[in-house]
């Protein structure tokens, strides 16, 4: 990794970089709650993972993560959906009441800001393609990053914007937090950083104790019992299957990004 790692590069490094593909990545998430098996940075360090591997994929370069993201606050429909009562009045994000740390989530207007710099300064450095690279899933998250790729992509500038987890219609359609998708990348991409003996052997893991949730329940299609289904349970997780996710993702994205710079490299020979 550390041969694409922009801050640990010099100066003949990075011009080089700069003059073959021009291409650097930008990983983003912010510090969550993500149970008891996965670190804290699950979100950041899935999307730097993703943007390492596709920097060896197609010669970019890769800016140190920025550990920050915003969450909406959980309307009445995803209160009952996550069986989080209406006994606390502001619910944010994965901050479910009893958990016991709370989750770092900054507000849309500095994620939009520092993000919108971020790429700024890319762009002044002398990269031509900016792949921004969001680990999470929030709705307002996902809106302000894909507003930015819109906004400040220009003839001589590509802002891309992706989730690392490709919606491929199937399977992955419905991630959600902590489960077994999560779980099983995790896995494969810092295994040691992963410790499903914290939870329970046996037994259902309820959403609200946990904070594990498939994702068809953010969708409105919770268990009627409120807690993760048996085919979404990260405790059926495996770094094999974790692979194959990982991999299928990078694929998917690899080749967005491979037909945006050749269209980008013929416009701009023209």
């Amino acid at each position: 990794m550390n041969s694409r790692r922009l801050e640990r590069l010099g100066v003949a490094e990075i011009r080089q970089a700069i003059s073959r593909t021009g291409l650097v990545f930008v990983p983003i998430g912010p510090l969550e709650w993500h149970s008891y098996h996965l670190p804290y940075g699950t979100d950041p360090l899935n999307a730097e993972a993703h943007a390492h591997a596709l920097a060896e994929r197609l010669d970019g370069l890769v800016h140190p993560t920025i550990f920050m993201g915003t969450n909406l606050t959980r309307n009445p429909d995803e209160k009952d959906w996550l069986d989080i009562g209406h006994e606390q009045d502001e619910v944010v994000g994965m901050d479910f009441p009893g958990f016991p740390v709370k989750s770092m989530y900054w507000s849309a207007q500095v994620v939009d800001i520092t993000a919108r710099e971020a790429v700024r300064q890319l762009q002044y450095v002398g990269f031509r393609v900016i792949v921004i690279m969001n680990g999470h899933g929030d709705d307002s998250q996902r809106a302000i990053l894909k507003k930015i790729a819109e906004d400040m992509s220009k003839d001589d500038l590509k802002v891309l914007y992706f989730i690392p987890f490709w919606d491929d219609g199937g399977e992955q359609r419905w991630i959600g937090h902590a489960e077994l998708f999560e779980t099983a990348v995790a896995l494969h991409s810092y295994h040691g950083l992963v410790h499903i003996e914290r939870l329970p052997k046996e037994g259902k893991l309820a959403y609200r104790r946990f904070g594990i949730v498939e994702g068809k329940a953010f969708g409105g299609e919770p268990a009627e019992d409120r807690s993760c289904l048996d085919e979404a349970d990260p405790r059926k997780a495996s770094r094999m299957q974790g692979r194959r996710i990982f991999q299928r993702n990078v694929d998917a994205i690899a080749r967005v990004i491979q037909k945006v710079m050749s269209d980008f490299s013929t416009t701009a020979d023209k």
